[in-house]
């Protein structure tokens, strides 16, 4: 049987697409899969949402069936290997979901093709505080000692997920993490670290809608609720019970609230009041302004000692 992949420049790259069992149904879903799995972390989700959905999903350069290439590549190459997907497949506008990483190859997409985007859902959105960067760099180096894989991709999976080790939901998370490329999660990781996503987030006025599990580790849900004020049309929720990977942890909550994000029009994101509109925008700007100023005064009353 013959893969379906698309030929970038001479690389390779993989991808399903499964029509919507619905007959009637028009719209699109491109899954994004994070920078420690391949396409098919999705599928749990997928098997619910392909009812009334086209479903794509890819594995990006590197992962999974899709080639590396032999060029150097950059964070941009990511972002325009999206848009050589939804291009080539003539897709028009579709719905993203995406996790952690490939949240920033979400977000810079939509700033730069937000014609093409009708809504984006982030699952466990990448935020790094500035402060946290070099503790988190010197945390992964000492966890790949010696070119050793195996530490790091026993921890991350333990820290992803609540289930059991003895679940086939944590067995193949474990699997996918352990067949990652690790020089490659290096470099992504860099990417990921040195990625700032408010610029993308102030840019654009796509609906948006921010989900995390109760139990993250990385990215508590706190901070993630703060960041996601930067999106001027977005919604916050939180699956309980659940860590990073909402996919896998609770399949059928995580598909039930992405489809009614989907299926809600965009209206009922801000009630078409002038008043209610403006008091809307009034408030997201003064929780900002909060925030900020919070993290400021922390930066204030910060002693710095050298001995």
């Amino acid at each position: 049987m013959k893969l379906p992949f698309l030929d970038k420049d001479g690389t390779k790259i993989y991808y399903v697409s499964e029509r919507a069992l619905n007959p009637d149904s028009r719209e699109t879903i491109v899954f994004i899969h994070t920078n420690i799995s391949d396409h098919t972390i999705y599928d749990s989700i997928v098997s619910r949402l392909r009812v009334n959905y086209h479903t794509v999903l890819y594995d990006l350069r590197g992962y999974g069936k899709s080639d590396r290439g032999d060029a150097a590549f950059s964070f941009d190459t990511y972002v325009d290997d999206l848009r050589f997907l939804i291009d080539s497949l003539d897709l028009g506008p579709v719905y993203l979901v995406s996790m952690g990483f490939s949240s920033l190859i979400a977000l810079q997409y939509t700033q730069e093709h937000e014609d093409m985007v009708k809504k984006n859902v982030l699952i466990s959105m990448v935020f790094f505080p500035e402060e946290s960067v070099s503790s988190v760099r010197r945390h992964r180096r000492q966890l790949l000692l010696g070119g050793r894989s195996r530490p790091l991709g026993d921890y991350i999976t333990k820290m992803s997920t609540v289930l059991k080790p003895e679940h086939e939901g944590y067995k193949k998370l474990r699997h996918l993490i352990w067949n990652v490329d690790f020089s490659l999660y290096e470099k992504i990781m860099e990417f990921t670290i040195s990625t700032d996503p408010t610029p993308y987030m102030r840019a654009i006025r796509t609906p948006s809608f921010v989900l995390s599990g109760e139990k993250e580790a990385l990215f508590p849900t706190n901070l993630l609720a703060f960041n996601a004020i930067y999106l001027k049309r977005f919604q916050y929720a939180v699956i309980l019970n659940a860590s990073s990977f909402i996919m896998l942890d609770q399949p059928d909550l995580t598909a039930s609230m992405i489809e009614a994000f989907l299926r809600s029009a965009p209206e009922e994101i801000h009630t078409q009041d002038e008043f209610v509109d403006f008091m809307h925008e009034s408030v997201r700007r003064y929780s900002r302004d909060i925030y900020l100023e919070g993290k400021n005064q922390q930066n204030v009353n910060t002693i710095h000692v050298d001995l």
